[in-house]
């Protein structure tokens, strides 16, 4: 069964992982291979390993539940899996309280919003209740002027109502071209986009900004611009490709009229090659590209990953 299979996986990852580590600190230290420690780092690889699904769910992508809902061996989904399962277990101890401070800080914060939602219900509860009885008060003083403006009001003739200048529905997002990812299983958007970051008057760009001391989890801040916003302003849409390993890889973002930028923010733990399309109605359209590993502001640590 598949379950078996991704098991084995998670564990051979796990020992390859430690033996990788345990080779790092030999060549490290400049002393020999340390058999003793080589079991440790086993065991911290292969936890590491088993700890990846709750990993990928931290992150909300569906690599892990996708490969469990088919039940049928998707070789390029394996390898990525894999991938994901060797990185962790190379990392070893560090990924493990990584992960572990994550999700005690996430359930601390859903505990924390339970508990303030909780609050606002029962203060809102207790303010309806006031104002339904000085409503009811209110109602029984005056009940025959109300009956009076109740009249008024039926006689009455309804406002036209005009509608205001400058304001359209909003329009829904073309049709992109479909791009191919490329032959790289850890990095499939590296090449497909020309490599080249400003194309056609457009730039795609990225801010990058640690979430912790050690640059473990970064906020990444993706745009495409004009490099020419009154010759060639950007309009329209523009369609942003991620790691797989997102939820939704593949977002469409709308130009905002105001600055003509398409922006969108994203959490990520490593770095990875982005790809993006805009002017979608142009034949061809623009193909951007941008190796987040290269940004100047991109910790080291994040972007060897």
């Amino acid at each position: 069964m598949i379950i078996w299979l991704v098991i084995g996986i998670m564990i051979a990852a796990g020992i390859v992982g430690g033996t990788v580590n345990t080779a790092r600190v030999a060549l490290t230290g400049g002393k020999g291979f340390d058999r003793p420690a080589w079991k440790w780092h086993i065991l911290f690889g292969v936890a590491a390993a088993l700890l990846m699904p709750l990993f990928l769910n931290t992150i909300k992508s569906e690599l892990f539940t996708g490969i469990l809902k088919t039940g049928k061996v998707e070789v390029e989904n394996l390898f990525i899996f894999a991938g994901f399962c060797l990185l962790a277990a190379i990392a070893g101890r560090s990924f493990i309280e990584n992960l572990t401070e994550k999700v005690v800080k996430g359930l601390q914060k859903d505990i924390d919003k339970a508990n303030k939602e909780a609050r606002e219900a029962r203060t809102k509860s207790e303010a309806a209740t006031e104002g339904a009885e000085n409503a009811k008060k209110i109602a029984l003083k005056g009940s025959e002027g109300l009956l009076q403006k109740e009249k008024e009001l039926s006689q009455a003739k309804p406002l036209k109502r005009k509608r205001m200048p400058g304001i359209q529905k909003p329009t829904t997002p073309p049709k992109f071209e479909e791009i191919k990812p490329g032959k790289e299983i850890d990095d499939p958007w590296n090449g497909q986009f020309a490599n080249n970051s400003a194309n056609n008057q457009r730039i795609l760009e990225a801010s990058i900004k640690p979430l912790d001391e050690k640059g473990d989890w970064c906020e990444v801040t993706l745009t495409v611009r004009s490099t020419d916003p009154v010759g060639a302003p950007l309009k329209g849409w523009v369609q942003f490709y991620l790691h797989p390993t997102f939820t939704n890889h593949k977002p469409i973002v709308p130009v905002t009229e105001e600055r003509g930028v398409a922006e969108l923010t994203v959490l990520a733990w490593g770095a990875f090659t982005v790809g993006a399309i805009a002017d979608p109605d142009r034949r061809p359209p623009t193909l951007l590209e941008l190796d987040l590993s290269e940004v100047k502001e991109a910790p080291k640590l994040w972007a060897s990953r």
